[in-house]
């Protein structure tokens, strides 16, 4: 007799973690919705139901993984959209873009890397989403540094009160606004075309 197949995706030991981040992205960004199980995204990876255990606790712990990789896909679109620019200011439109891009295509990451869903009474920002996002801030003030913002802005800008701040307000715009809205607000700043764009 021969053995049922299986309909788990073979994987190498060393890429399950990976794997299920990456699942859990798809699903945040099909669904918009944090409120899925391990169990269901166990079956989305193609894994068994107590694969996620073997490298996360808790939802927590992997919401944690995936919003330092939102951070990590945000850091890597922001370094794509400068590279066509070499004036300061225009790398640092660029940024912004960037920025507003990656909320407008997936709100739902974007307010658990924003939004303080993952901060409490009992939780400081946990370790593997500070130094994603600690990448991302190093990219913004090297471009600050450059001239973005002009001379007079720069101490302030880089302050750690000015990133906290602006991440809390952009959270909270994250969770106010619809896509289209923010789209809207997008248009209304007049930010260079990208280059090769023909605009």
């Amino acid at each position: 007799m021969s053995r049922p197949q299986s309909h788990e995706r073979p994987y190498h030991h060393g890429d399950l973690r990976r794997v299920i981040v990456k699942a859990a992205l798809e699903i945040l960004r099909e669904t918009q919705s944090l409120e899925f199980s391990l169990r269901e995204l166990a079956r989305r990876a193609g894994v068994s139901h107590n694969a996620p255990y073997k490298h996360f606790a808790d939802k927590r712990e992997l919401l944690e993984a995936v919003s330092a990789a939102g951070f990590e896909m945000l850091t890597k679109r922001m370094t794509n959209e400068i590279a066509g620019f070499h004036s300061p200011r225009e790398q640092l439109f660029a940024l912004l873009r960037a920025y507003i891009d990656h909320g407008v295509e997936n709100p739902a990451l974007y307010s658990l890397m924003f939004g303080g869903y993952l901060t409490g009474p009992n939780h400081g920002r946990p370790a593997i989403e500070l130094a994603a996002a600690e990448k991302t801030k190093a990219l913004l003030a090297g471009v600050i540094i450059a001239g973005g913002v002009g001379r007079g802005h720069r101490r302030q800008a880089l302050t750690r009160g000015s990133w906290s701040a602006g991440s809390s307000r952009a959270g909270s715009a994250g969770r106010r606004g619809s896509a289209r809205s923010r789209r809207r607000t997008a248009s209304s700043h007049r930010l260079p075309a990208r280059r090769g764009s023909g605009r």
